[in-house]
């Protein structure tokens, strides 16, 4: 059995939001709301799902000091895929160019489908 590792510092992720898609899908379908927050967790916790090579790029970006994108895959028990991306992890507020974008643009979490992508 594989180790849990520690937590992310959830301030990395920037906002965290869910796609609208999904957001239906779960408001109809409530049984998979737990599921979700699992997977969710898992991803906070640096499991990244998916295979061993974007485990290896997402462990890198974590890594990293100049932020970088992650991505997650998994799938629900009723063989759903859920898609977890994060824009900008870790970067830092003096790299973001704030008089051209939000702070939003370089630094945000999506959890969706991903058709939503």
């Amino acid at each position: 059995m594989q180790k849990t590792k520690a937590k992310l510092p959830i301030e990395k992720f920037g906002i965290i939001t869910i796609s609208s898609s999904l957001n239906h899908y779960l408001l109809m379908n409530e049984e998979y709301k737990k599921e979700v927050d699992l997977i969710v967790d898992r991803y906070f916790h640096s499991d990244f799902g998916g295979d061993s090579e974007n485990q290896r790029l997402c462990d890198q970006v974590v890594k990293a000091s100049n932020g970088g994108i992650l991505y997650g895959f998994y799938k629900l028990s009723n063989n759903k895929k859920i898609f977890i991306k994060t824009v900008g992890y870790g970067i830092k507020e003096e790299q973001m160019d704030l008089k051209t974008f939000l702070k939003a643009d370089y630094n945000n979490t999506c959890i969706m489908f991903p058709s939503d992508d």
